[in-house]
């Protein structure tokens, strides 16, 4: 075990592309400032989007909550079926349930919004130039509903009940809108700009730790070798500093957990917009702060994350960077 340990430090500390750029970390503090601003004002956004649209996001974000619920339930009663494909290589797998869900969370979102357009995780291909390309064909979109009907797939197939279904809203290109539901735990947490996070109708807000040791980090171990090399270099750097490193297999899961205050932050170099959509609105609401592992502004079209409490994203932006962790090989 610990010569397989010490290889895989190894393998992790040779790979050395090119040094990323310096963290803004002056601009990083502003961000996450201005996401905690953002959490504690509704008046600004009835101001700046009108009333109209914001009663528009309180109706997606309850039609995303039922949505979420039903097909939660299909989850649930089905957890453990087996897998009918692979799809981007073997790790990246795809059960009958997956397109049921997705189904389901369609009919419903197209019986309630018929004019509002809708990209599930089931009918885009596998890869980044796949997502980048149907993103692009409905970046004119008034409001784009990112769908991902069981987030941590793998989990669900292995009969693991850490996975949920993930459903964002944009509107004009700007996240509004964020449901998160874990049919196993029956928790649904739910978000919208101008208003607080919920789990279950409760407020949360992110943890309150306030250095590197105090931090409780998750990470992704994507199966893609360019995305999970820096993804373990990170690690590596990280974890002699924080309190604990975890893998969950979820990025929704996770987002969530951070919005919570179960994590406090969570980071992963290779996301696809409906594997993060619900989750930045979550983390936002409840006080923390979301970016590109560059540091730059999270966007629908930002492939790297870093969510975080806010208090420890400039510290985590800066080992991740001295790691070479911000960017695929």
């Amino acid at each position: 075990m610990m010569v397989v340990v010490t290889l895989l430090w190894i393998s992790v500390h040779t790979l050395t592309p090119p040094r990323s750029p310096p963290v803004r970390c002056g601009e990083v503090r502003s961000l996450c400032e201005l996401h905690r601003r953002a959490a504690a004002s509704c008046c600004s956004v009835s101001c700046c989007l009108g009333e109209e649209t914001v009663a528009t996001i309180e109706l997606v974000t309850e039609t995303a909550s039922a949505a979420a619920r039903a097909a939660g339930a299909l989850m649930r009663a089905r957890i453990g079926a087996e897998v009918i494909e692979t799809k981007a290589g073997f790790a990246d797998l795809l059960t009958e349930v997956d397109g049921e869900c997705q189904a389901v969370i369609e009919r419903i979102v197209r019986s309630r919004h018929p004019t509002h357009r809708f990209l599930g995780e089931e009918q885009v291909a596998p890869g980044a130039a796949a997502a980048a390309a149907a993103l692009g064909e409905l970046a004119d979109a008034a409001w784009l509903w990112l769908v991902d009907p069981i987030d941590g797939t793998t989990n669900f197939a292995s009969g693991l009940p850490l996975s949920a279904v993930s459903i964002g809203v944009a509107h004009a290109g700007e996240l509004v809108a964020g449901v998160v539901y874990d049919p196993f735990r029956d928790e649904l947490f739910a978000g919208r700009v101008g208003a607080q996070t919920t789990l279950n109708g409760a407020p949360v807000h992110v943890s309150n730790a306030a250095g590197l040791a105090e931090v409780v980090l998750a990470a992704g171990c994507p199966p893609n070798p360019r995305s999970l090399a820096p993804s373990l270099r990170g690690i590596c750097q990280l974890a002699p500093h924080v309190r604990t490193v975890r893998l969950l297999g979820s990025a929704a899961v996770m987002m969530a957990w951070v919005s919570c205050g179960r994590l406090t932050a969570y980071f992963e170099p290779d996301l696809n917009a409906w594997d993060t959509a619900a989750g930045a609105v979550l983390v936002r609401g409840a006080g923390g702060c979301v970016s590109g592992l560059d540091g730059a502004n999270f966007s629908v079209t930002t492939r790297t994350l870093l969510c975080s409490n806010g208090l420890t994203h400039a510290a985590l932006l800066e080992r991740l960077a001295a790691a070479n962790a911000v960017s695929l090989d």
